[in-house]
Parts: structure tokens; C-alpha cells; sequence
């Protein structure tokens, strides 16, 4: 079996053991990226000591959508968010509810904050709206299949 054959083998091995990859042949080397519950791995084969190695290892990125009844709170819980570093960027938008409450159907403006943050920030930032409110609001992550490079970048960089 050629090197090349033994590093398609060995990759494969690897990445059959993840959720979801992907081999990309760059010049004759293999180079793969490896996905992760929380983690974007790019990996190459050395051939030099036959060992594969992590060049690269950044968090996924998460939204965490907030509702909150005004824009005040979203501000301020914003920017509670940025300033402990949870997050690199949070917008919030005013939207109307409709919603069931002790058997009426009610309806009502509120304020949604959108939280670009990493997977393991959700309990702190969590923390910090249920500190800042006294009402039961929806807390919920999403999932980013698909993001920008140079934004993951950024929001590795900034938290």
C-alpha cells in the first residue's frame, strides 16, 4: 500500500468516527476536517514521523435566542453578556407574541436578543438573564450547521 493509501485508510478510520465529515486531497497530502459535538478539527497527515496532527481545533458557533418584553432588557442583558466575554456580538429585534396563558390567548409585543456565542457559554449566559428578569421567558440554543470562517474566527478571538 503507497503513503497515500495508508493516509486515506487511516483518515477514513478517524473520520468514520465523528458525526460528519469530510477528505479533501491538497497536492498529493491528504488533508481532512474532522467535526466534532463541539469542535472543528483540521487535521493532516504528517508522513514524515506517520502521525496525523491537529492544526487547527475552534469552538462551533450557537445562537441563543432570548425573549424579553423590551428593549431596555435586552440592552442590558446584552451587554452583561459581552462584558463577561460570553459572547462576540448580540442584536435584538422587537417582534409580537401570541401565546396561551391560563387558558386565554394573549398578545403582545416583545423584544427577541439573538446571542452568537460557543456551546459551553449557554449555562452562564443563562445565568445571566435569569438574574436579570423575574418572569418565564424562552431560553433556547440553535444550532449553526454553516458559518463563516472569518466570523468563528473572530468569535474564538473575542470570548
Amino acid at each position: 500500500m503507497c503513503i497515500e493509501q495508508q493516509q486515506s485508510v487511516v483518515l477514513t478510520r478517524l473520520l468514520n468516527k465523528s458525526r460528519h465529515s469530510e477528505r479533501i486531497p491538497l497536492g498529493g497530502a491528504w488533508e481532512s476536517v474532522l467535526v466534532l459535538d463541539c469542535h472543528v478539527s483540521r487535521l493532516s497527515w504528517d508522513p514524515r514521523n506517520d502521525r496525523i496532527r491537529v492544526l487547527k481545533r475552534v469552538q462551533k458557533m450557537i445562537f441563543i435566542y432570548i425573549t424579553l418584553n423590551n428593549v431596555d432588557e435586552a440592552r442590558n442583558i446584552g451587554r452583561k453578556i459581552l462584558e463577561n466575554k460570553l459572547s462576540n456580538c448580540a442584536n435584538w429585534f422587537p417582534i409580537t407574541c401570541m401565546y396561551r396563558w391560563e387558558g386565554k390567548i394573549e398578545e403582545e409585543p416583545e423584544m427577541v436578543l439573538i446571542v452568537k456565542t460557543k456551546r459551553k457559554h449557554f449555562p452562564a449566559v443563562e445565568e445571566i438573564v435569569k438574574k436579570s428578569i423575574n418572569y418565564t421567558n424562552c431560553i433556547a440554543e440553535i444550532e449553526i450547521k454553516n458559518q463563516r470562517k472569518e466570523f468563528l474566527e473572530w468569535l474564538d478571538k473575542e470570548c
